[in-house]
């Protein structure tokens, strides 16, 4: 069994965040319909603890060739893996030691290997519960692809995108450092949004902060008030790294295109435009008090259609 560990992973966090030049002049976007902009929300998921801000949020994307895994390290805050594509066995990193000097001398179900693991396919999420590190491999054919979101007390600073030795492909999508979150339990909230070519939508204030990944299309991102940091894509070489993080001051706006990301901090505001030629899709995550109403501007029917395009 190939693996590789995501401790190293976490103590190296360096995701320098770079940004784009701004956007030269801003365009015109026609008023919002609810055929403009979609929303569809993919996962939520309350947490009964929170870590004392400032706080150190990342979302990695891994890629596990067959028959490789990763360690998740110890896991030190609120932690979930959600998978989406392929399948994902989650279980112990080590077997347990029951005495035995062979695995074959101990008794039927006694050692699992990895511990009773839990299949994971695609949309399936997996939120760990103690301190004690898990492992996810990959036990199919396919490649399996999943999504670590990880908050943790203070402002460490790293995930730098590679491909490791045994083939496991690391790709930070988005990281930051909040200097606020609400109080527990919390809630972490998964949308993707649509936003057809020429409109516009507002990203309102948030107890907590949100995290804009672009998936497709090209982003013009206005900041209106509060601080909002956005940072360019990393290359596609393994070893490359997203540029550096810069804050986008009240009342200009900058241009992102796919895997470009922006990190809000709490009760930050901004306007999100679709500056392209084919539609623009983002995948946000908003950490919120738990039972928090949906935040405005969000509230458009979703159609398979419109989150594709």
């Amino acid at each position: 069994m190939r693996r590789t560990a995501l401790s190293l992973l976490l103590l190296s966090l360096a995701l320098p965040l770079a940004a784009f030049a701004s956007v030269a002049a801003a365009q015109e976007s026609r008023p919002i319909t609810e055929a403009d902009v979609a929303s569809r929300q993919i996962l939520s998921v309350e947490f009964a603890i929170a870590p004392p801000a400032p706080a150190f949020i990342a979302l990695v994307r891994f890629t596990l060739p067959p028959g490789a895994a990763v360690d998740s390290g110890p896991i030190a805050g609120p932690r979930l893996f959600l998978v989406e594509s392929g399948e994902v066995a989650v279980g112990a990193v080590d077997p347990p030691d029951l005495g035995f000097l062979r695995a074959a001398d101990a008794p039927p179900g006694a050692v699992a290997g990895f511990g009773p693991a839990v299949i994971l396919r695609p949309g399936d999420h997996f939120v760990a519960t103690g301190p004690e590190p898990v492992e996810l491999r990959n036990d199919g054919a396919q490649a399996a692809v999943f999504l670590d979101t990880v908050i943790v007390s203070g402002s460490s600073s790293a995930v730098s995108p590679h491909t490791s030795a045994n083939g496991v492909v690391v790709d930070p999508l988005v990281a930051g450092v909040a200097n606020a979150l609400p109080a527990a339990p919390i809630e972490l909230r998964f949308e993707r949004l649509g936003i057809a070519t020429g409109s516009e939508i507002a990203l309102p204030a948030a107890p907590g902060p949100r995290l804009f990944v672009v998936e497709s299309g090209t982003l013009g991102l206005a900041a209106v008030s509060g601080e909002i940091t956005y940072s360019s894509a990393a290359g596609n070489n393994p070893g490359s790294v997203a540029g550096r993080a810069r804050t986008l001051s009240p009342g200009k706006e900058t241009l992102l295109t796919a895997r470009g990301s922006v990190f809000a901090q709490p009760d930050a505001v901004g306007i999100a435009r679709n500056i392209g030629r084919t539609h623009l899709v983002l995948l946000a995550i908003t950490i919120l008090p738990a039972g928090h109403a949906k935040p405005a501007g969000n509230d458009s029917a979703a159609t398979p259609d419109a989150l594709d395009a």
